[in-house]
């Protein structure tokens, strides 16, 4: 079974050249019986200058497509939450994630300082997917 899942990113245009990577640093169970799930701890970097280009949404979407199996890929990772952590001081992940996506962030406070989260599931991103014109 999967249990991690890393990509680099590079513009269609220039597929030699990296410029960022993301993916999901771990795919873990999470409760127990009837309650239990499959997280996905996903993370992104795109190089900064590259910022404000689309490429993070774009690669935020198709990791949400693989994760919740909706897009072509042939591997069934089974994930069913999606979960972002960062450092409340991050602004540019909370407009991604909460601003393009309109997803809601938790705030909670960790041994380095707030952090804000974020937990999605399928029938979440599928709703969102389709508000946002990504079908």
């Amino acid at each position: 079974m999967i249990d991690s899942a890393v990509y680099d990113f590079a513009p269609n245009n220039q597929p030699s050249q990296v410029i960022g990577m993301g993916g999901f640093n771990s795919i873990f169970e999470r409760g127990e019986g009837e309650g239990k799930v499959r997280v996905g701890d996903a993370g992104i970097m795109i190089d900064s200058t590259h910022w404000r280009k689309g490429y993070a949404k774009e690669a935020v979407a198709a990791m949400f497509d693989w994760a919740f199996h909706l897009s072509m890929e042939e591997v069934d990772p089974k994930i069913d939450v999606v979960f972002f952590e960062s450092l409340a001081a991050n602004n540019r992940i909370r407009g991604l994630l909460s601003g393009c996506f309109g997803f809601k962030a938790v705030l909670r406070l960790a041994d380095v300082g707030e952090e804000q989260v974020w937990e999605i599931g399928k029938s979440e991103w599928e709703k969102r997917r389709g508000e946002i014109g990504l079908i």
